[in-house]
């Protein structure tokens, strides 16, 4: 499964959106993609240690339940929110040509256009 960027946005978006105690088995951002594709992207959040979740594996892939926002998840949201540097961080990606990115690279290109943003007004 080759990751969706918008997709774990939109997870951890509802997951910090989610009442405490409720937990998330099928995001409403998953909408319009295979439930096996929502699950494996659940799975590489908890993985990458931005959410709780429990993982169970099944013949027909992981079943997974996210519990929670951890502190990274948090932070990797913080510099996600803004739907303008998302938009501006997805766009300098597509023109440095590069197929894809990590989670890392891509919170590090968003902290950079926070950063100019705060010093420069770049959002306004």
């Amino acid at each position: 499964v080759k990751r969706d960027m918008d997709l774990i946005r939109g997870i951890l978006l509802e997951v910090e959106a989610a009442e405490p105690g409720k937990f998330i088995r099928y995001p409403e951002c998953g909408k319009g993609h295979p439930q096996r594709v929502v699950a494996e992207h659940m799975e590489l959040l908890a993985d990458e240690g931005l959410v709780e979740a429990n993982i169970t594996h099944l013949g027909a892939g992981p079943v997974c339940i996210i519990k929670r926002l951890t502190m990274a998840g948090h932070d990797w949201l913080d510099v996600a929110r803004d739907p303008i540097l998302w938009n501006r961080a997805k766009q300098q990606i597509t023109e440095s040509k590069l197929e894809s990115v990590s989670l890392e690279v891509m919170k590090n290109v968003l902290t950079a256009l926070a950063q100019q943003a705060i010093s420069g007004g770049l959002l306004a």
